[in-house]
């Protein structure tokens, strides 16, 4: 039996039975008087309802998951194809093929990462190898100039492309001829003695102190040819004697510079100093006739060809003396 004093609270709902029945009873405290209202209904009636409200409940549940997950899906799947089609198209191009069937299911992210890396690395090897092609065929197109064998129809056009100016100003040939560097030898066989040295060491620090030596005032351009070095020297804004002068200080100055710092004796030949491009070959041929003389003038020495052409050597024989010149020749 339910008494009065068992509703203490101003509303509440309590389950009980009464003659073998589940009911609910819910009452509400009046705040006018001292009443409380009381309803009584079976439980089942009651549970009827919030079963009614707990499926709606989990059904919605249900319903936003399934179109959730559908969303999730059609996103995911639209966002995954952009980078499949990457993968694959990584896959044709990329060389590591062998391992794409593994890191495409797994890790797509990393495959990405080494085919990416993959790929910079080769562009760096591509890089370095048309760097060294470049400047093969510069050193090429420097070593035609100077034989004369450029065509004057395509010359401006392959000269820009390589960054060598021949339109305007004056030229002149130096030739450096490496005579002795015994003593560079000694000293780099002393730091290592498991070393071997290669004469395109030399070479290569000659074009280097060179070509930076000279660039400070005009330009240069610097080659190998015929086992010599060989450097086009462009003057602007100087007149010929002025060209003579800067040609024999350059040439002093490398020559001192060379012998101080790498121990290397050198001989510089310098050609005449000529108006146009037109006659770098022909300074070439003088500077290499130049260089002849240093058979006569001695090593380590600089030769001009101006002087070269000034000095006339003339030799008179009586018919005695040349007579017994041929017999100790024979």
């Amino acid at each position: 039996n339910l008494k009065y004093q068992d509703l203490g609270k101003d509303n509440d709902i309590i389950f009980t039975r009464i003659n073998g029945e589940s009911i609910v009873i819910s009452y509400v405290s009046s705040k006018l008087m001292d009443w409380k209202y009381i309803s009584v209904f079976p439980a089942s009636v009651f549970m009827e309802r919030a079963s009614y409200a707990r499926k709606i409940t989990v059904n919605s549940l249900i319903f936003c998951m399934l179109v959730g997950i559908v969303l999730a899906y059609f996103y995911s799947k639209k966002n995954y194809n952009p980078i499949s089609e990457l993968i694959m198209l990584l896959i044709g191009k990329s060389k590591i093929k062998e391992q794409a069937s593994v890191l495409t299911f797994k890790n797509e992210y990393k495959f990405i990462t080494e085919a990416v890396k993959n790929t910079l690395e080769e562009k760096e090897k591509y890089a370095k190898i048309l760097e060294l092609q470049e400047k093969e065929m510069r050193q090429s197109f420097l070593q035609r100039l100077l034989r004369g064998k450029v065509s004057s129809v395509s010359i401006d056009d392959i000269a820009n492309s390589y960054d060598i100016d021949i339109k305007s100003g004056k030229f002149a040939v130096m030739l450096f001829q490496i005579e002795n560097c015994m003593s560079y030898f000694e000293y780099e066989k002393a730091k290592n003695l498991n070393s071997s040295i290669d004469m395109n060491i030399i070479e290569h620090a000659v074009i280097n102190l060179s070509t930076q030596l000279i660039s400070k005032n005009r330009k240069c351009y610097t080659t190998e040819i015929n086992g010599m070095i060989a450097c086009i020297i462009n003057f602007k804004n100087m007149n010929i004697e002025e060209c003579r002068k800067e040609l024999t200080n350059i040439a002093e100055k490398l020559r001192d510079l060379i012998k101080e710092n790498l121990s290397i004796v050198l001989t510089v030949a310098i050609s005449d100093v000529h108006e146009t491009y037109v006659g770098i070959n022909q300074a070439y041929q003088e500077a290499l006739e130049a260089i002849e003389y240093r058979m006569i003038i001695g090593s380590g020495e600089i030769i001009c060809y101006d002087e070269v052409v000034k000095s006339s050597y003339i030799y008179d024989y009586s018919i005695e003396t040349e007579l017994q010149l041929i017999n100790n020749v024979k």
